[in-house]
């Protein structure tokens, strides 16, 4: 006597590891997203930090050596307005500059890897 819940058990066993299987893979897929995620969360906060000591020491270095050699060195008050007048341009020009490069569009394209994105469309 031949079994007739064989060949539906059968299916059910092969389609149940199949989507077992695939569940996994899925929830694989999943934690390395949320590990990339995390990678790249830490390393914002990272980035922003670094960003707030450089403000920090900009503008203390703007406010404070400026000030100091004025007070303190035996110059004319046309020589300390030249020399406040230089720094103040020096400690603004370059944090400038390092923000245009650390926001310039083809950086982020690079970092975000969506330069090969956009590359691979054309």
């Amino acid at each position: 006597m031949v079994n007739v819940n064989f060949p539906a058990g059968l299916i059910k066993l092969l389609l149940g590891s199949a989507f077992e299987a695939s569940a996994e893979a899925i929830k694989l897929k999943l934690a390395i997203g949320y590990l990339k995620l995390l990678h790249n969360s830490r390393n914002m906060a990272i980035q922003l930090s670094l960003l707030i000591f450089a403000i920090v020491i900009f503008s203390f270095g703007l406010i404070l050596i400026p000030v100091s050699l004025c007070l303190y060195m035996p110059w004319t008050t046309t020589v300390k307005a030249v020399v406040s007048i230089s720094f103040a341009l020096l400690y603004t020009v370059i944090p400038m500059i390092a923000l245009l490069v650390a926001f310039s569009e083809k950086r982020w394209l690079s970092s975000s890897k969506l330069e090969k994105l956009i590359n691979d469309k054309k």
